[in-house]
């Protein structure tokens, strides 16, 4: 890098085009970013736009360090907050999170434990950890677990959920299956508020729908797009045709772990 030439104007705007067709040269956008001012927001806000991975948005905060062992009976990596987050990293934060449009935050391999989140909301006075975020996916684990919402904004459009948790007993006289069953309706209740504008919903996991999803978000809703692992709940199809904006509605049955079985209506 020392002994290349300084970048020109014309030489960063060639860098940034060729970022947005080539998604391997991010490396070249950042230098980019760091080489001229005048270039510098462009740069990030295509560096920044699409995040199929949050942790380098998180790796901002360096007294953020993972904890052996998640805080579920997985085996993922809890991030935790050693120390406080300094003024400058958080005013890096809200301008990197300001440009994502599309995030993914899935729980496979790490995960940031919900006692980080709730220290990073109140720092962001309770307003959205991901304001601009457009197309958000989203992957629990607990349905105690109420993290999802520290991120959901009013500019959401699409929003995919993925429930890898245990399953929920609809209907099940165990107390711990029905306090599950009503985490879980606070969450959507929750984003039913929160992402006011949302169109299009995909979730996985979760069987009984019916008692789950707020009709508010229901019946704004154009596309939907449900997998579903064990039981089709009838309720939740006199719930569907009560819905005034869907015009698509996708539903995948796994009957066994070989066998899927996929419908999808356009209304």
């Amino acid at each position: 890098m020392a002994t290349q030439r300084v970048l020109q104007a014309y030489d960063i705007l060639e860098l940034i085009f060729l970022s947005i067709r080539d998604g391997t040269r991010k490396g070249d956008l950042a230098r980019a970013a760091r080489v001229c001012k005048a270039f510098f927001l462009p740069a990030v806000k295509l560096l920044w736009e699409r995040m199929y991975d949050l942790l380098p948005l998180f790796k901002i905060f360096e007294g953020l360090h993972p904890t052996e062992g998640g805080f579920s009976h997985r085996k993922e990596l809890a991030y935790c907050f050693c120390r406080p987050i300094s003024p400058q990293e958080w005013t890096r934060y809200k301008l990197y999170s300001q440009c994502i449009k599309s995030a993914f935050f899935s729980r496979q391999k790490w995960t940031i434990h919900p006692s980080a989140l709730e220290y990073m909301s109140k720092t962001n006075g309770g307003a959205p950890l991901l304001p601009a975020v457009q197309h958000f996916e989203w992957e629990q684990i607990s349905p105690l677990d109420f993290s999802m919402n520290k991120f959901t904004s009013s500019m959401m459009r699409v929003f995919a959920f993925k429930y890898l948790g245990e399953e929920l007993s609809h209907g099940s006289s165990m107390t711990t299956d029905n306090a599950m069953e009503f985490h879980m309706k606070l969450l959507f209740d929750d984003l039913s508020v929160k992402a006011h504008s949302l169109e299009e919903i995909t979730i996985y996991g979760i069987d009984q729908l019916s008692s789950l999803l707020s009709f508010s978000i229901c019946n704004r809703l154009r596309k939907v797009h449900l997998t579903i692992e064990s039981t089709l709940d009838p309720a939740v199809l006199t719930m569907f045709a009560s819905f005034k904006s869907l015009t698509q509605l996708t539903w995948v049955v796994s009957i066994w772990v070989t066998q899927r079985l996929s419908y999808t209506w356009l209304l």
